[in-house]
């Protein structure tokens, strides 16, 4: 009977093997700074400094090679992000799922995030593969670095072992819900007691999720997300995708993070892509972030990202005094808009303009004043991609940033900061 009963087993496994899609790709991108030019005026002391064919300034010759086997109830990715000429791949994405009807177990890693990527409307960053510095430089959720908000809605919170488990419930002929929890691989909790000679250890080592997602057939999607990688600190968000214009793609949403279970920070996001014709698109991210000054009081608020394009330069606020702790803001917004208008198959110019403005000054008391004051920060960067092919292509362009600042222990004195760059990828997706 054993016999019989594994080889139905058998049997089945290899039919699910056969009915299984299986899907690879290999991509690479060259992302160079064909030229460079950086100007800091530091009171009568001035520095410029003139790169030429740096072929990782922009950001490194790096892409995927990505193998996906998909079938009826369980499938596997193992995507692999090699650089070119430093040495081995990373693992990106190494993760499984199966299905028991319509409920979806999956377990893994995910570098890139674990989130429904659509609410981040970024058609037009991922179309000319540019960096974030001209395109998303923020994800969903704080502007600042290692909140509990940040990149909100990433459930694997930075690509962190996690398993979840999904159910998808049709409510209505028109109405769909989502329900998925999880756990994050986390040092959410630890503690011990001592009674004498007898110690009680406990330790919880993962963080929880949730998210609600509810699908309204054709008119929005929405999606509702707690995450709480440490006890008694967590964020929830809320993000609505309406969809009843034609053309348009827009997320509205935020979050709110707290700390010891009081409010901690805010931020609210609107995206959006508005394709006017089949030939110009017109697309916009906008974040206003806060800290409060409780969780700042040991000047913990920095910015995640800069404008300035200095490949490796620190966060931005902090890498003006990097000998002072607390450089930056407790309140921020950021604004990019991008156009991009197809004159034919090859030819699709375009143009990304951000800007990244502090609000607010951070302190490391009541009666301390900013370390940093720092100006906005703006980048422009007029381009064009020429295709060989759809998947193939090359994406140029001409970056001009700047900003200004001044430090605490020369309060007159003002430094000014100025780059010209000309970005070059070569991008072949296979």
């Amino acid at each position: 009977m054993k016999k019989i009963v594994s080889a139905v087993a058998i049997a089945a496994m290899a039919a699910g093997f056969a009915t299984a899609e299986m899907k690879a790709t290999l991509n690479y991108r060259t992302q160079m700074n064909a030229f460079s030019y950086d100007k800091v005026e530091n009171g009568k002391k001035t520095t410029t400094t003139t790169t030429k064919f740096d072929q990782s300034g922009y950001a490194d010759a790096k892409d995927a090679i990505k193998f996906a086997f998909n079938g009826e109830n369980a499938g596997a990715t193992l995507q692999l992000d090699p650089t070119a000429g430093t040495g081995s791949p990373t693992i990106n994405n190494y993760n499984a799922w199966l299905k028991f009807g319509a409920l979806k177990f999956e377990g893994g890693t995910w570098k890139d995030g674990y989130a429904d990527g659509a609410y981040r409307v970024k058609k037009f960053g991922d179309a000319t593969s540019l960096q974030g510095v001209d395109g998303e430089a923020f994800k969903l959720g704080s502007l600042y670095k290692s909140r509990q908000s940040s990149f909100v809605d990433d459930l694997s919170s930075g690509g962190k072992l996690s398993l979840f488990a999904e159910y998808t419930l049709p409510a209505t002929d028109d109405l769909t819900l989502k329900l998925l929890g999880g756990i994050v691989t986390s040092a959410w909790y630890s503690d011990s007691v001592v009674d004498g000679d007898e110690t009680d250890a406990t330790n919880d080592k993962s963080g929880y999720v949730a998210r609600v997602q509810a699908n309204l057939n054709g008119t929005l999607d929405s999606e509702f997300i707690w995450k709480s990688m440490t006890n008694r600190n967590g964020a929830f968000a809320l993000y609505v995708r309406p969809k009843m214009v034609s053309g348009l793609d827009m997320t509205v949403g935020g979050a709110v993070e707290y700390e010891t279970y009081t409010m901690s920070g805010w931020n609210v996001d609107l995206r959006a892509r508005y394709a006017v014709d089949s030939n110009l698109a017109i697309s916009t991210w906008n974040n206003i972030s806060a800290v409060s000054k409780d969780a700042d009081k040991n000047g913990s608020a920095v910015l995640s990202k800069e404008l300035t394009g200095i490949k490796g330069g620190s966060d931005w606020g902090a890498k003006y005094d990097t000998a002072t702790a607390g450089s930056g803001t407790t309140m921020a917004m950021w604004n990019n808009i991008n156009a991009q208008y197809k004159i034919n198959d090859m030819f699709t110019p375009f143009l990304s303009v951000g800007l990244l403005t502090p609000l607010s000054k951070a302190s490391k008391d009541d009666k301390a004043t900013m370390d940093v004051d720092v100006s906005m920060q703006w980048r422009v960067t007029p381009g064009v991609q020429i295709f060989a092919a759809s998947n193939a292509f090359f994406t140029i362009g001409a970056s001009f940033s700047g900003t200004s600042y001044k430090t605490a222990a020369a309060k007159d004195n003002e430094v000014s900061h100025f780059t010209v760059s000309v970005p070059v990828i070569f991008r072949v997706k296979m």
